[in-house]
């Protein structure tokens, strides 16, 4: 993935978790029903909705909060 490298501190378990999003991928990318959907949606909802690890989403490069990202 062209993010992996920002994410070498995270456990394996934590950068997986981000694995489901590639369904809303391809999901997104079917219509223009599906696009107006999911422009409807935050990106914390879909990610975190996606099962995404709240440490993934708040570590992630340009995430407003500050948690610990360490592992």
């Amino acid at each position: 993935m062209h993010t992996s490298p920002f994410f070498t501190r995270l456990p394996l378990a934590d950068r997986l978790s981000a694995a489901p999003l590639v369904g809303a991928l391809l999901e997104h990318a079917l219509d223009a029903r599906a696009y107006a959907a999911y422009d409807d949606v935050s990106a914390q909802a879909l990610f975190l909705g996606a099962g995404m690890s709240p440490r993934l989403y708040w570590c992630a490069p340009g995430a407003r909060g500050t948690r610990a990202c360490g592992p």
